[in-house]
C-alpha cells in the first residue's frame, strides 16, 4: 500500500520548471512541433510515444529557451509556471492543430500540451488552429505549470 500523495512545495515546483527549461535546451535548443489530435484523446499517451504523422509545423524555440518562470494563483493553490517566449514560422502541411509537442534539439519529446485559440485557456495558444501549407503559424503563448 502506498502512502498518500503529498504535494511538492512551491520551491520544489519552481525548481522543476527551471530544470525543464534546461531539458528543452538540450542538444542545441528546443522546438515545438504541432500535430493534429490523436483520436478522441487528443494527446499521445506519453511524450516518448512515436508519432508517425508528420508535424503540421515545427517552430524552433529560442536558445537558451527564453521566457519566464513565475508564480500564479492564490495561496495555498499557487502554481509554478514556465512561460515560453512567443515565436512564429511557416506551416509545412495543412491541418487542424490539436496539440503541441515540445522536444529538445535531438527531437526527443519532453511534454505534449493541448493547443487552442485565444481565450481557450489551454496551455498552448495559437493565433489560429487551422494551418495551411506555407501559411504563418503564430505561437501566442505557452504555459507549463507545476
Amino acid at each position: 500500500m502506498s502512502a498518500p500523495h503529498q504535494p511538492l512545495s512551491l520551491a520544489a515546483r519552481l525548481a522543476r520548471v527551471i530544470a525543464l527549461r534546461g531539458v528543452i535546451d538540450a542538444h542545441g535548443g528546443g522546438q515545438m512541433l504541432f500535430y493534429e489530435a490523436i483520436g478522441a484523446d487528443v494527446l499521445p499517451p506519453t511524450p516518448e510515444t512515436v508519432i508517425t504523422a508528420a508535424p503540421l509545423a515545427t517552430l524552433p524555440l529560442d536558445t537558451p529557451t527564453s521566457g519566464s518562470v513565475d508564480v500564479a494563483g492564490e495561496a495555498p493553490a499557487l502554481l509554478a509556471l514556465l512561460s515560453l517566449t512567443p515565436v512564429s514560422g511557416l506551416a509545412s502541411a495543412q491541418g487542424l492543430v490539436g496539440f503541441a509537442r515540445i522536444a529538445d534539439g535531438a527531437g526527443v519529446g519532453i511534454v505534449d500540451l493541448r493547443a487552442g485559440p485565444p481565450g481557450s485557456e489551454l496551455p498552448v495558444i495559437l493565433s489560429a488552429l487551422q494551418l495551411y501549407m506555407g501559411g504563418e503559424v503564430k505561437l501566442l503563448s505557452c504555459l507549463i505549470s507545476e
